[in-house]
């Protein structure tokens, strides 16, 4: 209270959304359910000090954004389902859900034990949650492609990096050759250096769509596709 009293006339507060934790799980850890996922098979439980979007309407609008995007790249392609789909940076399964509505087999990767055991709580069909730090994850795919170079690429890559990007991962899809990128930054310069990254490579920016999930700040969350399919089209 004693903030807002001091603060400058000009300044109104949008609101306010507390995160509090839900109890503990087996492991001992304060978690937290997302309310915007309420509506997933599996509803998504993270740690009380671990990573979320700051609030649910935002968090509702990146969702949206992904989902919109992975509709536009199916439709591209003839409406078919991902026949199989790779997901970094997955935490514990935020983007999850929205991926398999599109696909029925994920490989989730995340390099945070808890987030991961999370994930793998959850039970989501389909899924393969893996323990592994993203760049020694495409770094090994990169050196199994070199040796059996005729392995089917995945239908789409989805990425939730955080704020440094997702630079060597990006560079991996010169060998990997994703059929499509589903990017999601909270930092445009390093989403514009890894986007250079991948249009070197062929993928083709298809769409970008800026959320203000900050009001008040200077900084915005941007999800971009990318495609190799000349049909691609989506939201700029």
């Amino acid at each position: 209270d004693g903030l807002l009293a001091a603060a400058p006339a000009r300044l109104r507060v949008r609101g306010v959304q507390l995160r509090t934790p839900a109890g503990a799980n087996d492991a001992g850890e304060a978690t937290v359910t997302l309310a915007e996922t309420a509506d997933d098979p599996t509803p998504v439980t993270c740690s009380a000090r671990g990573f979320a979007q700051a609030t649910a309407w935002g968090n509702r609008a990146i969702r949206a954004a992904v989902d919109a995007a992975l509709r536009a790249e199916r439709t591209a392609r003839g409406g078919a389902r991902f026949g199989h789909g790779r997901e970094l940076y997955a935490g514990s399964g935020n983007l999850t859900a929205v991926a398999r509505r599109h696909g029925d087999r994920w490989t989730t990767v995340e390099q945070d034990a808890g987030a991961v055991r999370r994930a793998k709580a959850s039970g989501q069909a389909g899924v393969r949650a893996l323990e592994a730090n993203v760049d020694a994850h495409i770094a090994g795919l990169v050196a199994q492609r070199q040796l059996a170079p005729h392995t089917p690429p995945d239908d789409v890559w989805l990425l939730d990096p955080a704020r440094p990007g997702a630079r060597l991962a990006c560079a991996g899809a010169a060998t990997l050759r994703p059929a499509a990128v589903v990017y999601v930054s909270c930092s445009p310069e390093t989403l514009r250096r890894d986007v250079d990254v991948l249009s070197a490579d062929g993928l083709r920016l298809v769409s970008l769509v800026a959320i203000d999930a900050f009001p008040g700040t200077p900084h915005v969350e941007v999800v971009a596709h990318l495609s190799r399919s000349d049909t691609a089209a989506g939201e700029r």
